[in-house]
């Protein structure tokens, strides 16, 4: 099967990349299910989009240390191990509470991922930060 291709890819010296678009999950998150479907991979085998952005962000963005964040754990976890601080919003906000919002000052992009806390309350604050000039990077 495919755990057996990838022994016998190894095998022939061939380097192996486990690549997915899901944001949700850490490389480490992806190692760790990967392990338990039989395979064996290392951390730096597997690039997630959420990996993709960090990375993105710090080369192409060095300056940003902070960034507002629509997604789930494991797109927070890669851009703190990149060093960049995640900022997240969670509940209601209604028209008044939006012309009252204080953004971070700090905050120098948004990056959206998969979220299943979504919300138009915390799509308002990312555009916010948009709008304020912030890099926009979508997983």
């Amino acid at each position: 099967g495919a755990q057996e291709a990838v022994v016998r890819l190894r095998e022939m010296g061939k380097s192996i990349l486990f690549i997915t678009n899901n944001s949700a999950k850490s490389r480490r998150q992806v190692v760790a299910s990967l392990a338990e479907k039989g395979f064996e991979a290392a951390e730096h085998e597997v690039v997630t989009s959420a990996f993709a952005a960090a990375i993105l962000l710090q080369t192409a963005y060095p300056e940003v240390r902070k960034a507002f964040v629509i997604g789930q754990a494991g797109l927070i976890d890669e851009l703190f191990l990149a060093g960049i601080e995640a900022v997240t919003f969670r509940g209601p906000l209604d028209e008044p509470a939006f012309a009252q919002l204080q953004l971070d000052p700090q905050v120098g992009a948004v990056v959206s991922g998969w979220d299943t806390g979504f919300s138009w309350a915390s799509l308002a604050v990312a555009s916010a930060y948009v709008q304020r000039g912030a890099v926009l990077i979508g997983t």
